[in-house]
């Protein structure tokens, strides 16, 4: 006697998944599963009946089951079923506190990384992506499984809420594929306003200076009950100090650290680099004027001083240690 197979026929998303081969036995099954399971939109993912709506028994439970034997995975995992993280960090976000504008602050973030990655990279975004910078100690290629590390640095420029985004990102190969997987960081940390140095005009009582790093030189004519910044600030605002010439209180000189020495001549109102000839060290540290007029810089490289408004200086370090 013979026997004749027949395929029982599928409607809905059943027909949609249904796989090709082998015919008889493998639509016998997907019936069977599909009208089990009782939805229309249902969809079949290594062996799995899924549905989009709840799948945490389809792709490890990190991923949807978008099409026959199809995973779309969530940031981070990979594979053909979303079951490995290639890369984890430690961390999945860092919170770098107040830090003074112009300063500069870091923290580590370490990643756990799976054999057959590859081409880990970092990418900064956001509102205050700016004032972050990153530095990679990890390989182009994880032949065995391993670890590396991430240098997250902040140095604000401005006062107030810094808010950023590390993305992530790598390539995974395995036995069933190479696939790209992406995860996201978040970064925060506020700018605070860190006044370095204040200044009293010898002549005027009420007159003040402020030298706020990150934002510019400030005025008060009131004893600094209320301060005004000035109308062009130095190029570079790492200020570290002020000093005023007590012969001529309109010429002001403000130091940086970096950006060598700069000067007014209205009162702290507008700012111009000086030409800071033979200073050798643009980490100026501390000013001092004296009464006769003569400007003392103390910077990375020892003590310069200058008897012509910081055109040119002279070191003076004789007796100082190396």
């Amino acid at each position: 006697m013979r026997r004749e197979l027949h395929a029982i026929p599928l409607s809905g998303a059943c027909t949609r998944t249904a796989p090709r081969l082998p015919a008889a036995l493998a639509a016998v099954l997907l019936a069977l599963a599909c009208l089990w399971t009782g939805r229309a939109d249902a969809e079949i993912c290594w062996g799995k009946v899924c549905s989009n709506s709840t799948n945490v028994v389809c792709c490890s439970g990190h991923g949807s089951c978008v099409a026959f034997n199809t995973c779309e995975c969530q940031a981070g995992y990979a594979g053909k079923e979303c079951g490995q993280p290639p890369v984890t960090p430690d961390k999945n976000s860092l919170d770098f506190g107040a830090v003074a504008t112009g300063s500069a602050t870091s923290q580590s973030l370490i990643l756990s990384v799976l054999a057959g990655t590859s081409g880990i990279s970092a990418t900064l975004s956001g509102e205050g992506s700016g004032d972050y910078a990153v530095t990679s100690s990890c390989s182009a290629t994880f032949t065995e499984a391993g670890s590396c590390g991430l240098i997250i640095g902040f140095s604000p420029t401005v006062a107030g809420s810094r808010p950023a985004t590390l993305s992530l990102a790598s390539t995974y190969t395995d036995s069933t594929g190479t696939y790209s997987t992406a995860w996201p960081v978040s970064l925060s940390g506020t700018g605070s306003a860190a006044v370095r140095a204040i200044a009293a005009d010898p002549v005027a009582a009420s007159k003040l200076y402020a030298a706020v790093a990150g934002s510019g030189v400030y005025a008060s004519a009131d004893g600094g009950a209320t301060w005004t910044a000035a109308t062009v600030q130095p190029s570079d605002t790492r200020l570290t100090a002020l000093a005023i010439k007590p012969d001529d209180t309109a010429t002001l000189f403000a130091a940086t650290n970096g950006g060598g020495v700069f000067i007014s001549r209205d009162s702290g109102l507008t700012w111009n680099a000086c030409t800071d000839t033979g200073l050798d060290s643009p980490e100026v540290l501390s000013l001092i004027v004296t009464g006769a007029g003569q400007l003392f810089a103390g910077t990375g490289a020892g003590v310069f001083t200058s008897g012509n408004d910081c055109v040119s200086w002279t070191a003076q370090n004789t007796g100082l240690p190396e």
